[in-house]
């Protein structure tokens, strides 16, 4: 089981959000119009690039291991 932690998947919607702490609060990234991104490689990207700009932010690691 794999998990990209801030990374939500909205199954109705068909379309991934990502969702950052910013130290005091929790704010969704926006995406192409909205806080929407069509696939998982452009919301990783957004999050990449998050913490890209903001190195003084820590990130969490994603969580890897086994599902139960």
């Amino acid at each position: 089981m794999d998990g990209r932690r801030g990374i939500h998947y909205e199954i109705g919607m068909d379309r991934y959000g990502v969702m950052i702490f910013t130290g005091n609060d929790f704010e969704w990234l926006d995406g192409d119009d909205s806080i929407w991104f069509p696939d998982l490689a452009s919301a990783e990207n957004a999050r990449g690039r998050h913490f890209k700009f903001r190195p003084y932010r820590q990130r969490l690691p994603d969580y890897t291991g086994e599902a139960i």
